[in-house]
Parts: C-alpha cells; structure tokens; sequence
C-alpha cells in the first residue's frame, strides 16, 4: 500500500495534483484542503524524521532467512503513524476572515475573534447567532475542511 518514504514527497506531490483534477464537484475548492493536509503531513513527518530507531521487519521461523533491518525515517511504519490522526489536526484550524485565499485557514484565534471576545469582556452584547460557549468551537467551513480531508486520503491511499 505505502511506499518507502524516500519517494513519497513525489507520490504526496502526485496524490494532491491528482485531487485537484479528481472526480470531486467541481464547486468546490480543495486547494485550502491540500494545502493544510500537506502542511499537517510534513509537520508530522519533520517530528520523527531524526530518529535513529531501526525496525526489524519480518518474522524469521523456519526459513532460515536475516530479518530486514529498515531505518524508521524511511520506513512504511512512520508514513502510517504520520497520517493517523492527521485529518483530525485539520480541527486545530481556525477561519481568519481578515485573511484572502488559503490564508483564511491558520491555528490560533483569528484578530476577528479576539476583538469580538475583548469586546464581551468589557460588557458590549455581541450577537453571532451562537451561544459564546460555542465560538471557540470548530466552525462549519473548518468541520468541511476536515472532511474533504477523509475524504481525499481515503480516495488517494493507493496512490500515497
């Protein structure tokens, strides 16, 4: 299924060329959607690309054969371990309305927000249409995003 990761930023790079020309609607964008997943992967991957770990892979019985001995940094083990989870770290992600493009989609709380809640703490009634426990929720475009998320890994596992 997963390739060693020697190749896999060519295989990453083809998997989102692929998804922008792909059988989705084409109404809808996916360039905030592969912009964020391929900045989520290579955070993933950055935070274990030093190990030294080697894995020992095979299962030697009555065969006689060496078991195989495969860096973790280029193995299929640290691929899967990168992408668990990763359409989930999406949910991480705020909307900053002041922003353009792909932009809008960054973590931490938009200037938009911040002001609005600065001002609720100096007593000004702020109306958006949910209850303030709600604000610091994942909004409506961003619950998408991840879901576009899914849904592209899942369309894409054979080709990462």
């Amino acid at each position: 299924m997963f390739m060693c990761l020697g190749s896999m930023s060519r295989r990453w790079v083809a998997c989102l060329v692929g998804c922008l020309s792909s059988s989705f609607p084409s109404s809808i964008s996916l360039l905030p959607v592969c912009k964020l997943l391929s900045m989520e992967l290579q955070e993933a991957l950055s935070r274990t690309g030093r190990s030294r770990e080697v894995l020992e892979l095979g299962q030697v019985l009555d065969t006689g054969k060496r078991k195989r001995h495969v860096p973790y940094s280029l193995s299929e083990t640290r691929l899967e371990e990168a992408l668990e989870n990763l359409c989930e770290r999406i949910l991480d992600y705020n909307v900053h309305a002041e922003r353009k493009g792909s932009l809008r989609y960054a973590k931490g709380q938009s200037q938009t927000m911040a002001t609005l809640k600065g001002l609720v703490q100096k007593g000004v009634k702020v109306d958006l249409g949910i209850p303030l426990e709600l604000w610091d929720e994942p909004s409506v475009e961003v619950t998408f995003l991840k879901k576009q998320c899914e849904t592209m890994l899942e369309e894409f596992e054979d080709v990462v």
